[in-house]
């Protein structure tokens, strides 16, 4: 008895768990799926709504029915060289997969700014394409919210948005447009 084909999936975002989907449940193949980041494809439309705003849980954003499929998920590992001509790919590492098929499907990453730029805008900005980059936004806004709401608290008459004086506490000032 035969081996069957290996299909090699580079890439385990939305292009390359849909290949590998397909490919499995098609079947007569084997699927292996190369993904740098080291958890399972998730849905990034929820990522960048559901998950930064708090609405859903980091376990339900992962696509569903993956782990019941018969492919070999190689997560937390990057794709550094491939030969075509040898239809291998070589990972971080140094370990080389051969395959009979090779899927690219990388995906795209943010464009960043220069070095010499970033180190002057330090956290402040911050690329939006994972799921820790959204863990790290939120985290970055909670953390700001609290700063702001520490500020609140210790000066809580110069936050009012009312026109209305409280008792013992100075008029709230209205600024008038200048001519």
């Amino acid at each position: 008895m035969s081996t069957p084909p290996r299909v090699l999936v580079v890439g385990a975002g939305a292009a390359g768990s849909a290949a590998a989907v397909r490919l499995a449940r098609a079947g007569a193949v084997e699927v292996m799926v190369v993904g740098a980041e080291p958890r399972m494809p998730y849905n990034r439309t929820t990522v960048n709504k559901g998950l930064l705003a708090g609405a859903v849980a980091d376990d339900d954003i992962t696509l569903s029915d993956l782990d019941e499929l018969p492919v070999q998920w190689l997560l937390g590992r990057r794709a550094t060289a491939l030969d075509a001509v040898r239809r291998s790919v070589k990972l971080d590492g140094g370990a080389t997969i051969n395959a009979d098929a090779i899927v690219l499907a990388t995906g795209a990453h943010p464009r960043t700014l220069p070095a010499s730029v970033a180190p002057a805008i330090g956290d402040r900005v911050v690329s939006l394409r994972t799921a820790e980059d959204t863990h790290r936004l939120r985290h970055l806004h909670l953390r700001a919210y609290d700063q702001a709401d520490h500020r609140r608290l210790a000066a809580p008459w110069r936050h009012r948005t009312s026109g209305t004086r409280q008792p013992g506490r100075p008029p709230l000032r209205r600024r008038t447009a200048r001519r």
